[in-house]
């Protein structure tokens, strides 16, 4: 008898690193507007590093 085959395919590794790229841009987009947020508030003590 034989073992059933594993019926995964392949990665797609430009779907894979596109990903990534999308979702390491959009952290430094975030901390990017966190960062400036905070620089211009009384609020936060003008610390650009307060987040």
């Amino acid at each position: 008898m034989e073992k059933p085959k594993n019926k995964m395919g392949q990665v797609d590794f430009i779907l894979f690193a596109t990903i990534l790229i999308l979702v390491s841009v959009g952290i430094i987009m975030v901390y990017s507007a966190s960062s400036y947020a905070s620089l211009h508030s009384k609020y936060y003590n003008y610390d650009d590093m307060f987040f």
